[in-house]
Formats: structure tokens, C-alpha cells, sequence
């Protein structure tokens, strides 16, 4: 009588557990539609970058699926994403744009300090590429696939796994 009384209580539980998690899945893809309702989706608003190196970096150009990283330098959260970004640029293009974070000066040393490489780099002083993205907060991803247009995107924090897996996908 006892075990199934525990047994009872389990189910029970693990059936809450289970509600909460879906509700909060469902809350968080709200909000992830919410921020990225604006954002740009399939053509690139731009064909080339001027990187920090001051060479042009034609888009298409690049190996695909790619990424493209909006981050900044008073960001926090741009900081926390800063590792994940730099994991996954060993095996994936990553293009990583520091917006609103001063001069060139400014932007090189932000670089330097986030392994972020020169070459693929670029400074958006007045947050003009990130206006052209329709992003209106940072970090913001644009993850470019195997067409050369945007497949996904999102706003916000994220993960390693979290970037390598969309990579990974779009790669197919």
C-alpha cells in the first residue's frame, strides 16, 4: 500500500516538473519571437564589411553556413557570450561586429581583448549596421546559410553548443 502511495506521489511530481518545463520552453520562444520579430530575415542588408584590418570582407566570400555576432563593448552580456563566440570561431566564420563602442582605436582594443581576430572584425561606431540588421539590442546573431541568406537569428545570450548546433544544421 505504501510503495504505491510514493509511486502516486512521483508521477505526480514528475508530471508537474514536466508541465512547468514546457510552459517555461513556451514562455522562452515567446520572448526569443518577441526580440527577433524586427530583425533582418533571409537577404543580407549589406554585401561587404571594411574589417578592423581596413581590408573589405565581401560576405559572400566566406565559407557557409556562417555567423554573424553583434556585440559591444558596455555590454555584459556581450561579455559573457565573448567565450562561446571564441570557441566556435575555430570551427566555424564567425563575423563579429562592435557596435557602438567608440573610434577604430577603441574597437581594435576591444578586439584584442576577446580573441576576437582583426580579419573578421568590424567597428560600427554609430550602430548604423546594427539599425541596417533591425536590431535594436546586443549581442544579436544572424546565422547565415549554405543560400548566403539568413536562416536564423536571435537576441540575447547564448552557447557554444547553443551557436554550433544552428551552425551544424544549417550546414546540411
Amino acid at each position: 500500500m505504501e510503495s504505491k502511495t510514493i509511486r502516486t506521489k512521483i508521477r505526480a511530481f514528475l508530471r508537474q516538473l514536466l508541465g512547468t518545463l514546457l510552459l517555461m520552453v513556451l514562455v522562452f520562444q515567446a520572448v526569443q519571437w518577441w526580440q527577433t520579430r524586427q530583425l533582418a530575415h533571409d537577404r543580407l542588408p549589406v554585401e561587404a564589411l571594411t574589417t578592423l584590418t581596413g581590408k573589405p570582407l565581401p560576405l559572400d566570400s566566406l565559407p557557409h553556413p556562417y555567423l554573424i555576432h553583434f556585440t559591444a563593448s558596455w555590454c555584459p552580456i556581450c561579455k559573457l557570450t565573448a567565450p562561446a563566440i571564441a570557441s566556435i570561431n575555430e570551427q566555424w566564420p564567425v563575423v563579429q561586429i562592435i557596435t557602438q563602442s567608440g573610434n577604430k582605436d577603441a574597437a581594435i582594443e576591444y578586439a584584442k581583448d576577446h580573441d576576437i581576430p582583426l580579419d573578421r572584425a568590424v567597428n560600427d561606431p554609430d550602430g548604423r549596421l546594427l539599425k541596417l540588421f533591425g536590431a535594436e539590442a546586443v549581442p544579436a546573431d544572424f546565422f547565415v546559410g549554405r543560400d548566403g541568406t539568413i536562416r536564423m537569428n536571435a537576441v540575447g545570450i547564448g552557447t557554444a553548443w547553443g551557436y554550433r548546433l544552428r551552425l551544424w544544421w544549417l550546414s546540411l
